[in-house]
Parts: structure tokens; sequence; C-alpha cells
């Protein structure tokens, strides 16, 4: 396997939203929508914005030390021993996230649809999906996603064709007119999702433009953001908040409801299909990345000799880690919002201020290359997309102030924050297709 892998920017970000929104769809809506309500729409915004605020991290690093992923700039910085703990403290993170996500996937599945499958062979065949991935290169995983991540969007937006019908606009409000309680509580508990972004960071050398790997993972963030509330809403529109949140799994409860025909029953079996795939592809992500930590201790990225006894040992280790879903729903709503804040935020900033205070050879290398000037049209996209987010904030506490003594405010402020959370989307894609085509012809004239 070559140590050399680059996969585009596309690809980047949809890796990236695949990340934080298909695991998500398990479990947590109905823990968001059970303290928050109605305001569980709100409960992306403050989590996006720690997105963001990583992502602007990693554009730092990944500008002074090129060609290299997180793990390897946490050595170069820290050093070995120092480094070796920094490392080995988000290894373990990286293990507990990928048993949790393992326990939740398989809980859901022996749940739902196979009843009288033992849930140990349904771990085993995630087991084995995670040591062939393993034992291939990114590339492969990001062309896989190239076709699944968009077929899980479109199927996200057939769910809202199909159950149109099952829509009921009053159930949805009044917004925003409980104060600011549920909406922190909502945010809180989002930060679960958002703080899975940490695991991008091995991939940093995946993309050798700074600039276009920043706007690629900040797009798969907004992305990720959008597709959560769309969720949100389908599951009030449709269920309820009050049964939403008391439901384990709202989203596959809504593709319950659908009714096309007498004849033709048990739909949510067809999107599973495509929910599957995704699913798998957010597991193997994050074992890649306990991979890449692993190989950074031995100083090389041939990590698919460890792909064989990692997945075993993970494969064991699942079990003995949670006892059930509940106990991994608990984990992730409220040990996980815990855990971000305290250890995976001061990780990102001790190793960014190591890469600050010891300057190395590389930044001025990269301080050559990063030097084109970028036109102002395309620069402009990206500051329509953080004036929009700035909008949603304005939604937010307008709602906020009169949604109480006003229902239509409420409903009004909801509607825009929608608008403006994908006006936000749509420059930001805009940004990034301009910026790699711009790149593009950088190099070609070069």
């Amino acid at each position: 396997m070559s140590a050399i892998q680059q996969i585009n920017h596309r690809q980047m970000s949809w890796l990236t939203a695949s990340l934080i929104l298909t695991g998500s769809l398990i479990g947590l809506p109905n823990m968001i929508m059970n303290v928050s309500q109605m305001d569980a729409l709100f409960s992306q915004f403050m989590p996006l914005l720690y997105g963001l605020f990583i992502c602007l991290i990693m554009y730092e690093l990944a500008k002074q030390f090129p060609d290299k992923h997180l793990f390897e700039i946490t050595f170069i910085v820290a050093g070995k021993w120092v480094g070796g703990f920094i490392n080995g403290t988000v290894l373990i993170f990286m293990f507990i996230r990928l048993s949790a996500e393992m326990h939740a996937i398989t809980g859901f599945i022996n749940t739902t649809l196979l009843t009288r499958t033992p849930p140990e062979i349904i771990a085993f065949v995630f087991t084995i999906i995670l040591i062939y991935y393993g034992r291939t290169s990114v590339e492969v995983i990001a062309r896989v996603t190239d076709f699944f991540f968009p077929v899980l969007i479109l199927g996200i937006l057939l769910v809202f064709v199909a159950t149109i019908n099952e829509f009921y606009l009053s159930r949805v409000g009044p917004f925003l007119s409980e104060g600011i309680s549920p909406v922190l509580k909502g945010n809180i508990i989002s930060l679960t999702s958002y703080g899975e972004i940490y695991i991008m960071g091995a991939f940093l050398h995946m993309i050798p433009k700074a600039k276009v790997l920043i706007t690629s993972i900040r797009h798969g963030v907004l992305l990720a953001a959008l597709g959560f509330s769309l969720v949100i809403l389908l599951s009030i529109g449709v269920l309820g908040s009050v049964i939403s949140g008391r439901m384990m799994y709202p989203p596959y409860m809504v593709v319950e409801q659908i009714h096309i025909t007498d004849f033709l029953d048990r739909v949510e079996i067809f999107f599973f299909s495509i929910w599957f795939p995704a699913l798998a592809i957010k597991v193997v992500i994050i074992f890649l990345a306990i991979l890449m930590v692993l190989s950074s201790f031995l100083g090389t990225r041939e990590y698919k000799l460890y792909s064989m006894p990692v997945g075993l040992f993970v494969f064991v280790a699942s079990f003995f880690t949670f006892q059930s879903p509940i106990g991994v729903l608990d984990f992730k709503s409220y040990a996980f919002p815990l855990l971000i804040p305290t250890i995976q935020l001061p990780v990102y900033l001790v190793v960014l201020g190591l890469a600050k205070w010891r300057k190395r050879q590389q930044q001025q290398r990269q301080k050559i290359s990063d030097t084109v000037n970028i036109p102002k049209r395309i620069v402009r996209w990206g500051i329509w997309a953080h004036v929009f987010l700035l909008a949603c904030f304005a939604s937010i506490v307008t709602g906020l102030l009169l949604g109480s003594a006003n229902g239509y405010i409420g409903r009004a402020a909801t509607a825009l924050y929608m608008i403006f959370l994908f006006g936000s989307y749509y420059c930001s894609r805009t940004q990034l297709n301009k910026l790699n085509q711009f790149t593009l012809e950088q190099e070609q004239e070069g």
C-alpha cells in the first residue's frame, strides 16, 4: 500500500458529513427532543460553531505542517513522550467512540430488524467490514462514500415526499416559547456528534492545499447540520415532539409511517438498505483513524498489518464497554458532551500552541506554496456563508426574545433560521467548487 494517498474535495466533505450525521440518527434525535421538545430544531447551531472552530485549528496545523496528519504533527511539536501521551489519550477516546457506535448500531438492528439474530453475529459482521477496509486505503472508503452518502441524502428527501400526507403543521410549534433552557440542553447533547470531527485530523495529509482542506471540512459540517435539522423537523411534523422524545428511534418510526399502497408494506427495510452502508462508512472512518494513530507511534503510515488484531480487539471490547443500547445512548448524550470540552478541545489547543511555539522549516515552505492570492469572487462566497450563520444566530435571539409573546414570531424565526442555514450551506458549497477549480487551474499553469 502506498504511503501517499489523496482524495478530492468532494470526498473529504462527504466523509466529514457522514462521520457527523449517520451515527447521530440512531438515538440522539429522541434524546434531543426529550429535553428540547420543539426547540430541538435549533440544537445544531452551537455544535456547528464548535465544529467550525475545530476546522480553523486544523487549517492552521495543515498550513504549518503540509503532508502530515494530526498525530504525526503531535509527535513533531510535542516530542516522543508528551506526544505519545497526547496520542494515547486520543487513541483511548477513539476506542470508546468506536465501541459505542458498534454497540449502538448492533442494538438498533437487533431491536428493529433482526430481532432473532444474536447481537454478537451482527457485531461480527461489522468487524469483518472493519478488517476488510482496514487492509485497504482511505481512498477506497472515500470512493464508497462518493456513492452511498448522496444516496442517503436522497433517501431523506424521499422520506419527506413519502410522508407528506402524515406531516401536520399543527404539530410543528410553538417554537422558542420556553426560554433559552431547552435550546441550550439540545445544543449540549448535539455536541456529541460534532465532537467526532477531530477524527478527520487523521486525514489532513490527504489534500495538499490547506485552504481546500478547510473549506471541504467546513462544507461537510454545514451539510451534516442541515441534514440533521431536516430529520428533526420531519420527526416533529410526523410524530410530534412528545412522541419523538419518548421513542428510541424516531427516524425509523417516521419511515414506518410510509403507506404507499395496501400491498406495499415494510418500506423501512428498503430505506435501511440505503442507511446501512452509510452507518458502516462511519465506523470504518473511526477504525482507520485508530490505525493511523497506532502507525504514528512507529513513525510509519503502513497500518494494514494492525487491521486484524485491532478489529478483533474492538469486537471483544464492544461487549464489555456497554451493557445495553440504553446505556450507550445515555453515555453518548451525557458523558460525551462533558468529555469533549474537557479532553478533546484542550488537546487541540495544546497541539496548536506547541505548533505555534516551535516553528519548523515546513512552515516557511508552506508560506511559499500558499501565497497564491485567491480571487475575491471566491472569498466572497465564504464570507456570505458566515454572514448567513450570523443571521441564523439573529433569528434564534429574536425568537427567544419575542417568541413567548407571539407564536407567529417563533414560527417566522424558525423559518428564517432554516432558510439562512440552507443559504450558508449553499454559499459554502459554491465556494468549495470554485476554489477547487481555481486550484486546479493554478496547478496546470504552474
